[in-house]
């Protein structure tokens, strides 16, 4: 009796945020910004700024952690979401984008981790059919 082998399907590692959820976050971002920049152009924007910007955070650190991406994993993504967190919450400064550009970059170094896996991934399969062809 001839004995048969199964062979293990091997799935290529996923992206962890979808092209469309990046794009979601970005326009979020983007929406904190102006509504910073309205609201800073009041003269209650020095108390309510600041709330917008803690909320701002706080939705971006779930939106990432439902992802299961953590802040402290990955030293430039920390340094970039905390930069526009303070810059965001330092009156006057906070017309400038930070949200917009910090969540940009943070997702830009995700996506290319990802791809990085993504490649380690091929090189490791190739290996492996070279071994076995």
């Amino acid at each position: 009796m001839a004995r048969e082998i199964s062979i293990p399907q091997i799935r290529p590692p996923q992206p962890r945020i979808e092209q469309s959820t990046m794009e979601l976050m970005i326009m979020t971002a983007f929406f904190f910004d102006v509504l910073q920049a309205l609201i800073s152009a009041t003269i209650v924007g020095f108390v309510f700024s600041p709330i917008v910007t803690v909320f701002a955070w706080l939705t971006f650190w779930v939106w990432l952690k439902t992802h299961d991406i953590t802040l402290m994993d990955n030293v430039a993504r920390m340094v970039i979401l905390w930069s526009g967190f303070l810059i965001e919450l330092v009156p006057g400064f906070n017309i400038i984008p930070a949200w917009t550009l910090s969540v940009f970059l943070s997702l830009a170094l995700i996506h290319l981790g990802d791809r990085h896996t993504l490649e380690e991934f091929h090189s490791k399969v190739r290996v492996l059919s070279k071994r076995f062809s």
